[in-house]
């Protein structure tokens, strides 16, 4: 969510022209198939309130390709967003924490992974894992695993238990703790890990792409003034 000059116009809704509208925006998208999606621009108190489970925006700099990292005198910051003047983030919005295993109970079956980038894509129908040294999936959770070494490659098994947490900034507030059992339908419950090639895009691996998944269970807001990411749950 930056203000590139490179790229064109990236991100269009930080930047209208009118008062009131460019500070935020809430992506309603609810149960495949059973709800209307909707755009709401512009943030209001009363409309911030409801979301009980606000996470952190991570900042990013000019020479960090769009990965979290905080401007320094190495790394300088995107400029504002034109017109509104809004402040710019990461592509990996927020942290969570990642887990995944068999069973309900931890046993010492799974695997766990902590401050893990996500991205939230709206563009994306698949979830993807993109794995590099510190974040991995093992060959046992994959079905067909493609790869002769550490990061393998391919689609998670059906019912593995899938967990994405982090603890809320609101006091009082809820926690994000989203989990669902994995399986083969695209963005219903199909993930993937995969790894970046020389194809053009982002070299920083090391992140999870919910793509549209997240939203079938959660409304999500961008509240780009204060740097926040809302979840508030749909109703299913």
């Amino acid at each position: 969510m930056t203000a590139d000059k490179s790229a064109g116009v990236y991100s269009v809704l930080p930047q209208l022209p009118q008062t009131g509208l460019t500070n935020g925006f809430i992506v309603h998208v609810g149960p495949l198939g059973k709800s209307k999606p909707t755009l709401t621009i512009g943030i209001a108190d009363e409309e911030l309130a409801t979301f009980t489970t606000q996470l952190p925006m991570n900042p990013t700099c000019v020479d960090a390709g769009g990965a979290p990292e905080a401007p320094s005198s190495a790394c300088p910051p995107y400029p504002n967003f034109p017109v509104g003047d809004m402040p710019t983030w990461s592509e990996q919005i927020t942290y969570a924490n990642l887990s995944w295993e068999y069973g309900k109970s931890s046993d010492g079956n799974g695997q766990a992974f902590s401050n893990v980038g996500l991205t939230l894509d709206t563009g994306a129908p698949a979830t993807t894992i993109w794995q590099n040294d510190d974040l991995y999936v093992d060959s046992r959770f994959l079905r067909n695993p493609e790869g002769s070494t550490v990061p393998y490659t391919g689609d998670f098994k059906p019912k593995v238990r899938l967990t994405i947490s982090a603890a809320t900034m609101v006091p009082g507030g809820h926690d994000l703790d989203f989990y669902l059992l994995t399986g083969q339908k695209a963005t219903v419950n199909q993930v993937s890990a995969s790894v970046r090639g020389n194809d053009g895009g982002p070299t920083w691996s090391g992140y999870m792409n919910t793509g549209l998944m997240l939203y079938t269970y959660y409304d999500v807001m961008f509240d780009v003034e204060h740097g926040v990411v809302g979840f508030r749950p749909v109703k299913r």
